[in-house]
Order: C-alpha cells, then sequence, then structure tokens
C-alpha cells in the first residue's frame, strides 16, 4: 500500500507533490518538494534492497533526480544531508560533488544568512555523512562525520532531561523530529566508529521519550526542553506512528542491545482505530494514509496560547479534535525505510 501511494505521488519529471489534499471530495495532488523526493526514493532504495519489487525502475528514477542536482543542488544542509543519503545508498558517482557541496559550507551548523539550522536537519546530514563514509572510507569523511556529531552530543543535547533542543540556540521548545532523528543518526555513527557518548545520547533520549509515550502509543508533538517534560501533545502525526519512530527505535535496538521495540510497534494499532477518535485513520480504498488526528481549529488557537504559559494540560482537558484529511508522500517514504527490513509492511501484521 506504502509503495503504492509513494508511486502515485511522483509527477513525470520525477519528482513528487508536496501534498494529497482532499479538495471536493477528490484526492488532489498539490504543490512540489525536492526534499519529500529525496525521502521517498531513500524509502523506495531502502524497500527494493530489502528484496521486495518496485513496478518502475529505481534506479533511473534516482539518477533522473541526480542529473537534476548535479546543475541545482539545495541550499539547506539538511537537504544535501539527504541528497547524499540516497546517492551513497545507490552508490551514484556525483555523491562525491555533494560531498564537497557540504565541505565546502564551512559551519555545518549555520545557514547562509547566519541563523542555525535545526536539529533534525543536522541529523539528515550526519546520516549522509555515514552512507557516504561507508563507501569511501576516508579521512575527510570520518572528519566530517565527526564534526557533526559533537555539534548534536555537545551543543543540540540537553544532558539534564535527555532531550533534544529544536536547534543549539532554540532551547526551550522542541519537536518529536528534533528527538528522533538523532536518535537514529547517532546510533549510525556508534555502529561504525564505536562511540560510546553518540550511544548514550541516542539511549538516553530513547529512553526519555519511550517514558513519555502516550497510553494507546502516541508519540507526543512538542516537549519542554527545561522541564523534561510534554508541552503540547497534538498533532498526533502518523508518520510518527508507523515510520520516523520504528526507523529509529528498531535500529537502536539492533546496534546497542536495548530493546525498544515494544513502544515502536505499540503505536501501531493507533491507526487502525485505537486512538482518540475511535476510528482507522488508515483509508485502504483510497491507498492512503491521513496525515493526524489534530485539535479542531478554535482550539488549536487556545492551545498555543496555554503552551506558552505551561499550561498544556488544560489544552487537552478543553479540546475537540478531528483527522487532518491529507498526506504527505515522505511519509511513504520513511514507513517503507523503516518497516521493510522487518517485512511488516501491511498492517494486518
Amino acid at each position: 500500500m506504502a509503495k503504492d501511494a509513494l508511486y502515485d505521488s511522483f509527477y513525470q519529471d520525477g519528482v513528487v507533490c508536496y501534498k494529497w489534499s482532499n479538495i471536493g471530495h477528490h484526492y488532489t495532488k498539490c504543490g512540489r518538494s525536492v526534499r519529500y523526493t529525496l525521502i521517498s526514493l531513500i524509502g523506495l532504495t531502502e524497500y527494493e534492497k530489502c528484496g521486495f519489487y518496485s513496478k518502475s525502475s529505481l534506479k533511473d528514477m534516482v539518477r533522473s533526480l541526480s542529473n537534476k542536482l548535479k546543475s541545482k543542488q539545495p541550499e539547506n544542509i539538511g537537504d544535501l544531508g539527504l541528497c547524499l543519503w540516497l546517492l551513497s545508498k545507490n552508490e551514484e558517482s556525483v555523491s562525491d560533488a555533494v560531498f564537497k557541496a557540504i565541505n565546502d559550507r564551512g559551519k555545518p551548523y549555520e545557514t547562509p544568512t547566519r541563523t542555525v539550522y535545526a536539529t533534525m536537519e543536522l541529523s539528515w546530514l550526519l546520516s549522509g555523512l555515514l552512507q557516504y563514509h561507508e563507501i569511501v572510507k576516508s579521512r575527510r569523511t570520518t572528519k566530517k562525520s565527526e564534526e557533526v556529531k559533537d555539534i548534536l552530543v555537545q551543543h543540540c543535547f540537553n544532558k539534564e532531561t535527555c532531550l533534544f533542543y529544536e536547534t543549539h540556540e532554540n532551547r526551550r521548545f522542541s519537536t518529536f523530529n528534533n528527538q528522533i532523528y538523532p536518535i537514529y543518526s547517532l546510533a549510525r555513527y556508534y555502529k561504525l566508529f564505536g562511540d560510546q557518548e553518540a550511544l548514550s545520547c541516542a539511549i538516553r533520549c530513547c529512553q526519555k521519550i519511550c517514558s513519555l509515550q502516550g497510553p494507546r502509543g502516541q508519540w507526543w508533538w512538542a516537549y519542554d526542553i527545561r522541564r523534561g517534560t510534554v508541552a503540547d501533545r497534538y498533532p498526533v502525526y502518523s508518520v510518527h506512528q508507523d515510520g520516523m519512530s520504528p526507523m529509529a527505535l528498531l535500529y537502536l535496538s539492533e546496534v546497542s542491545g536495548e530493546n525498544f521495540q515494544y513502544y515502536a510497534f505499540k503505536g501501531l494499532n493507533w491507526l487502525l482505530g485505537e486512538n482518540e477518535l475511535g476510528v482507522s485513520i488508515v483509508d485502504w480504498d483510497k491507498n492512503i494514509i491521513w496525515r493526524s488526528i489534530r485539535r479542531k481549529k478554535p482550539f488549536r488557537i487556545v492551545s498555543s496560547i496555554l503552551v506558552n504559559a505551561n499550561l498544556g494540560g488544560f489544552a487537552d482537558f478543553l479540546s475537540r479534535y478531528e483527522i487532518d484529511y491529507e498526506s504527505r508522500p515522505y511519509h511513504y517514504g520513511w514507513l517503507l525505510y523503516a518497516l521493510s527490513r522487518w517485512g511488516k509492511c501491511d498492517y494486518s501484521q
């Protein structure tokens, strides 16, 4: 299902849509996204490498995208990381040019406008560098990977609450994606280099978010980093339930000897109806998994005020919920990447 939904998301030129929206009772592609294309192709590559059949020539799709990127590379360091990850995974020679572009950037955490990248983007960068290092095994890739790892563990990680900041400058609130991606990339770093500090940060953060997981397996959205608590529970995103959390937790379980499998799979039934609304957000007929369960609009405004006043619990008490009837292609990319190795691409298991 995820594979078919992903192929349906591609335009003829090999780029996926930004989202599928339910417009006037019609399910419609909207916009375009190179970032989502990179993640989608990473997922499809993993799907094929695990022995599953893809209905189109994946190599041609990757090569087509790499040719586009020769003339115009992404500016965002996280997108460059995803690009390096994809091309290295497919052993494309253009990955050398992508690594050079990353290496020429100077400080990897700093944007061209002197702001800073999010922890999520630095984690994508590290994963890309590690994928590339597995091919070239050079001193340059070792040094650059270590540099990015050090930023994550020394500047983006709160050692007291065991959560990652949004950025190393924004230290109040952070979100689930800024926890789960560094867990995965640091676990990969440990596997390649045996770095105990990287493994310790990954395990401690994983233990923390698992302790905060909802009773139905929900991965809550926002965290108060200073307090080490959940700041805002909603939206609960489906990609967190079946894609990003299994990706990180199952891999960390594999390399660390700690077992986080229970938490990784706990949230899958949430998608099928064991959730706040008691309805499945998987539409088998349309080949779609809806994006999230969120607060209804009036309650979203009130909740943001309450969360900033450290009164997030009142927001949950007052709120009513709804399904967000849209979908993003990257969801299916991470789902395939996470679950293909486990042979659990269908929810009946």
